[in-house]
């Protein structure tokens, strides 16, 4: 026991003889602060969190009621990661026991394709948003699909790009110890 109480105290340097040290109190000048909270009933917690969620939820779809092309644009985003997410969940049951049907390459073959459908769809939708709000040779507001359809003259840098982030999105899939192909 003393071994390893020594042992810790020379490694920690600490000496049990050492004078004790006499430091001053640290003051801190500063005034004193009033905090306003953003809510009025004080943020997070409390009563009435239900009822502050759900106004901000109908707040939320009245905006997007209002501005059709973040209605559009929420539509059509919530879709593609929809089919995202149901073509990894087949992807990995066919590669799990009792199928075994996809081996490593076909493997990442495919993740790699849902990962550039994904991608480049949503880039398209993006840039589809920023170019209808945009300003541009009229002063009209335009609509998503007008944005949508500028968005083709970009085709070539949003797919190179999309192949870039899917390629790292493919290696991040490969390297994850949770799935069945890399045991």
């Amino acid at each position: 026991m003393s071994f390893t109480l020594d042992y810790l105290r020379k490694k920690t340097g600490w000496c049990p003889n050492a004078p004790p040290m006499r430091t001053a109190p640290l003051i801190l000048a500063t005034p004193p602060v009033t905090v306003t909270p953003l809510e009025p009933d004080g943020g997070a917690g409390g009563t009435g969190r239900i009822s502050r969620g759900i106004g901000f939820a109908k707040g939320s779809i009245r905006t997007l009621i209002r501005e059709r092309q973040l209605l559009w644009f929420s539509f059509l985003t919530g879709l593609v990661m929809a089919i995202m997410f149901v073509a990894n969940y087949v992807l990995q049951r066919l590669s799990s026991y009792p199928f075994d049907a996809i081996d490593l390459p076909r493997w990442l073959i495919l993740t790699f394709a849902i990962e550039l459908f994904t991608v480049f769809c949503l880039t398209i939708l993006l840039a589809g948003l920023i170019l209808s709000l945009s300003p541009g040779e009229t002063s009209r507001p335009r609509s998503y699909r007008e944005g949508v359809s500028r968005a083709k003259q970009y085709l070539r840098p949003l797919a190179e790009w999309s192949v870039i982030i899917a390629l790292c999105g493919t290696a991040l899939y490969a390297f994850i110890p949770s799935l069945p192909l890399n045991g």
